[in-house]
């Protein structure tokens, strides 16, 4: 598969501004942001080349998806439900009631979570089990 071309295209331009736009980053996700934006590059230069390397690309595209959803950036990752997000990433308030009491108990906790949550527990009880 050819190297990232020098150029943005039309995804690493969307991922640059999606990321610009997740003001819940932290430094400690830069490593993630650069991986996603060497998914997009990975997959414009592929599918550039055309044929068996546009093939190969395309399939990052589920990678820079999942990386995406884990930074908060697909409503998945970010635990929307319908239109409206159950919580936003790393800088979420806990749920209130009527009178202004926390409603984010064990029970109401879980149901919130948002699907980047999910995955990591799963991907640590998946550990624990490999450990």
């Amino acid at each position: 598969m050819p190297g990232p071309s020098r150029r943005a295209g039309k995804l690493t331009t969307a991922v640059r501004a999606s990321v610009a736009a997740m003001d819940w980053l932290t430094d400690a996700d830069k490593a993630a942001v650069e991986l996603a934006t060497q998914y997009a590059r990975q997959i414009e230069a592929g599918v550039a080349e055309g044929g068996q390397d546009a093939t190969k690309a395309l399939y990052l595209g589920p990678h820079l998806l999942r990386t995406l959803a884990d930074l908060g950036g697909t409503p998945a990752g970010r635990g929307v439900i319908g239109n409206r997000p159950a919580r936003s990433p790393a800088r979420s308030e806990p749920a209130r009631d009527d009178d202004g009491d926390t409603t984010d108990d064990d029970d109401s906790a879980d149901s919130a979570d948002s699907a980047g949550s999910a995955l990591a527990r799963l991907r640590e009880k998946r550990s624990r089990r490999t450990a």
